[in-house]
């Protein structure tokens, strides 16, 4: 899976570095496209759901949860054999909170709008204030809903749990088991794209302890430009079902969305002069239904445990490829008794010599993963993987490099 990760993430950004060379060849957005008249967004602010917390902060933290491995293995185990085998992991996680936006319609009627919410970093990882340029590719949405702006001034609250983005850890294949009663026919397609969603525990990015500082902006647009229309009338899923109508669209019907995907960040931004500003702020100004909003995301490095997982008591078998657990342990227990205590093998003694070729050198590491023993190296962060000594200039068929 490192492997993966390593090279999906470069071909990713090569993959997103075309798109925008062709959005960019479309040319800036026009004023008209932008700006909506007689509605203004005042201010935002977030809230998060813990007690304590400033306005405007926002937390993350770990999670720790269980999967019934029997949903996609076939580990032919049941009741009368063993029972069901879990796994447990450790995700990110947030701590839920609320949008407060407050919008002013300056027209005599009531007009429907599209509320678009998106998020990026204000700085650069050399901690520098990112221009809009940069900023731009940055910001991912994190919600799209539509409402219905009265006369005057309009305050609109949105959980962050209903986003049109994401869905729950719950809606997943064993829930949809629960849901649906299996027979020899397919699962209806309405129930099927009920698991298809960004997972809402994903919905923040990790900060820091000490906090990093992002910007959330809301643009607010014409809804009744913003519709489309619909092929014919479409299966619903069922009511247990959370749609995400911006990650997944809607089945078998157009996107509900006539503006293009990220509007309005998908394309170079004018100013008044034709060029792209240089920061948000000088953006913002100039579109007056659209607003900014600073927030410091925390993280808090500690793990809860979720609920609604293996059943209590099950024993957990540690990993025997660790000798020391990869996290937190859990501070609090899905039933409020102190948490399960794993018992981890012995740590090995990392700087013993072989006593045979059989026995390989672990040699010293430092936390890098160099192997200053000079006989092995470390080959992805988070395993340990053992290469058979090699010459300075010469490396094995598998790649693996001596390392001085």
């Amino acid at each position: 899976m490192e492997f993966l990760f390593t090279y999906y993430f470069r071909w990713h950004t090569f993959i997103d570095d075309i798109f925008d060379k062709f959005k960019v060849s479309l040319g800036p957005y026009k004023w008209e496209e932008l700006i909506w008249k007689g509605i203004q967004v005042s201010s935002i602010s977030v809230k998060s759901s813990l007690p304590d917390s400033q306005p405007n902060t926002l937390h993350t933290n770990w999670m720790e949860s269980d999967i019934d491995l029997g949903r996609g293995l076939d580990i032919r185990r049941g009741p009368d054999n063993g029972g069901p085998v879990w796994a447990s992991f450790v995700n990110l996680n947030h701590v839920s909170f609320i949008y407060n936006i407050s919008i002013t319609n300056s027209g005599q009627i009531p007009f429907p709008a599209t509320i678009r919410i998106f998020m990026a970093p204000r700085h650069s990882e050399r901690n520098r204030r990112l221009n809009l340029s940069n900023q731009r590719k940055l910001f991912f949405e994190l919600d799209k809903f539509p409402h219905t702006l009265k006369p005057g001034k309009n305050e609109i609250t949105r959980q962050s749990k209903d986003s049109s983005v994401t869905i729950p850890f719950e809606q997943s294949f064993q829930q949809l088991e629960k849901i649906v009663k299996f027979t020899d026919d397919n699962i209806p397609l309405a129930e099927a794209v009920c698991s298809c969603g960004w997972p809402s525990h994903l919905l923040l990015p990790r900060a820091k302890p000490e906090g990093v500082a992002y910007d959330i902006y809301v643009i607010v647009s014409n809804g009744a430009e913003d519709q489309i229309k619909r092929k014919g009338k479409t299966e619903l899923p069922g009511q247990n079902c959370k749609e995400s109508l911006s990650f997944c669209g809607i089945l078998d019907d157009l996107y509900p969305d006539k503006r293009a995907m990220g509007y309005p960040w998908d394309r170079i931004l004018p100013d008044g002069n034709g060029n792209e500003p240089l920061s948000l702020s000088e953006f913002v100004k100039q579109i007056p239904n659209s607003n900014v909003v600073e927030v410091k995301i925390i993280h808090r490095n500690e793990t809860l445990h979720r609920d609604g997982g293996a059943p209590v008591g099950m024993e957990l078998v540690p990993d025997p490829e660790k000798s020391r657990p990869s996290s937190p342990i859990p501070s609090r227990s899905r039933d409020g008794t102190p948490p399960r205590q794993p018992v981890y093998p012995p740590v090995p003694n990392w700087g013993s010599r072989p006593t045979s070729p059989e026995k390989p050198d672990f040699g010293s590491y430092r936390e890098d993963g160099v192997n200053t023993g000079g006989r092995y190296r470390f080959n992805f962060p988070g395993r340990w993987r053992l290469g058979r000594e090699v010459s300075p200039d010469d490396k094995d068929d598998e790649g693996w490099t001596h390392v001085e």
